[in-house]
Order: structure tokens, then sequence, then C-alpha cells
């Protein structure tokens, strides 16, 4: 359990960053919560932050 800590805190300032890109392009968060459980790359995340914030998918609210 102790080898896996390194990866865990990785993982946790990752996604974390991620959800702050999300929350800075006004993403609401239905869909950052949507995008996470759909999309599991982290560099696909980013990328779809930008489409989110265009508005080229139709919004829940």
């Amino acid at each position: 359990m102790a080898d896996s800590l390194p990866v865990c805190i990785s993982f946790f300032f990752i996604f974390t960053s991620i959800g702050a890109l999300y929350q800075s392009h006004g993403v609401p968060l239905t869909e950052t919560l949507v995008g996470s459980l759909l999309i599991y790359a982290a560099p696909l995340q980013v990328a779809a932050v930008g489409y989110l914030a265009d508005g080229a998918v139709n919004r829940f609210s």
C-alpha cells in the first residue's frame, strides 16, 4: 500500500487541476462530474473543457 502512495498523490494533483480548469472556464459541476466519470484519459478531459466552454454540447441546465 505504501508503494502506491506516490501514484495516488500525483493523481490527486492531476485531477484537482482538471477540476480547477473546468471551473475557470465556467463549466457547471454536473458536466464536470459527468466528464470525469465518462472520460478516463486526463489529456482528453483537458481537450473537452474547451468544447464544453464553447457550448459544443447541449447543456443540462
